[in-house]
């Protein structure tokens, strides 16, 4: 699958989710030069680059976006802070949500602290 990471997830963890699973292609919104761009334009590009889904830890773009009709997937990560520290166990689930997430449909993997599994919803 071919992921975007969007602007508040640290770029290190794109380097992370390679080596959880090679098969992912991951770049970054700066690596595409589309820094700042609203979610809605964001989701745009993407759809017409070829990306099938977004990792974000943007909880309201689910709310914001009508996700299921978007032609993307959603991977909301959740941890108490977006620091790299904390975002990184949790590479391995999310390359396995990008293994298995479908177009349309969003996947919340959880920090470890918290003690409850992947939800996925689509």
């Amino acid at each position: 699958m071919r992921a975007l990471l969007d602007e508040q997830v640290p770029v290190e963890l794109g380097a992370l989710m390679r080596q959880a699973n090679w098969r992912h292609d991951v770049h970054t919104v700066a690596d595409m030069d589309w820094k700042g761009l609203k979610n809605g334009a964001l989701l745009r590009e993407m759809r017409a680059a070829g990306f099938g889904a977004l990792v974000t830890i943007d909880r309201r773009i689910e709310y914001q976006q009508n996700i299921p009709r978007s032609g993307i997937a959603l991977v909301v990560l959740h941890s108490f802070r977006a620091r790299i520290a904390e975002l990184a166990p949790l590479a391995p689930d999310v390359a396995a949500a990008l293994d298995v997430i479908q177009l349309g449909e969003i996947i919340h993997p959880q920090a470890p602290t918290v003690d409850e599994p992947m939800q996925r919803r689509g």
